[in-house]
C-alpha cells in the first residue's frame, strides 16, 4: 500500500495532533502506539515518511477521527480525501474486527522484524 505524500510540516502536525487526541506528549509513547521503536520513529520523522497505514490502525482501535488526525479538518469539513485515504478506510472497513485486528498484530511484528534485522545488519556494518 502507497504511502501519503506529506509535506515535513504535515508530519509535525500529524504527530502534534495525535498528542492532542491521545494526551499523550512524549513521542516514545507514541512510536510504541504505533508499533515502533523511538529509534525507527526518529528516522521516520526525519524522512519525513508518514505512518499512514499505522496511524488509521491506531485511531480506528482508540476511537479517533482518522482524517482528523491526518488533515486536522473533521470529516464533515474534509471536501475530498486523497485515493489513498479512501482505499485504506475501505479496505478496514470492509473486514470483521477479527481480521483487522489478526493484519494489526501482523504488521506490528512484521515492522518489528523489519527494525531487528536492520539494527542486526547496522552493527555487523559498524
Amino acid at each position: 500500500m502507497s504511502r501519503l505524500k506529506m509535506t515535513k510540516s504535515d508530519f509535525v502536525d500529524v504527530v502534534s495532533r495525535l498528542r492532542e487526541v491521545s494526551g499523550e506528549k512524549r513521542e516514545i509513547v507514541l512510536a510504541e502506539m504505533l508499533g515502533f521503536t523511538q529509534s525507527t520513529f526518529a528516522q521516520r520523522k526525519k524522512r519525513n515518511s508518514t505512518p499512514t497505514e499505522e496511524v488509521y490502525w491506531l485511531c480506528k482501535e482508540k476511537g479517533w477521527d482518522f482524517d482528523y488526525v491526518m488533515t486536522g479538518e473533521t470529516e464533515c469539513h474534509v471536501k475530498a480525501k486523497t485515493p489513498t485515504i479512501e482505499a485504506v478506510i475501505q479496505m478496514m472497513e470492509s473486514m470483521d474486527a477479527d481480521t483487522q485486528e489478526d493484519i494489526r498484530l501482523s504488521v506490528q511484528k512484521e515492522k518489528l522484524l523489519r527494525e531487528l534485522m536492520k539494527e542486526k545488519q547496522e552493527k555487523e556494518a559498524a
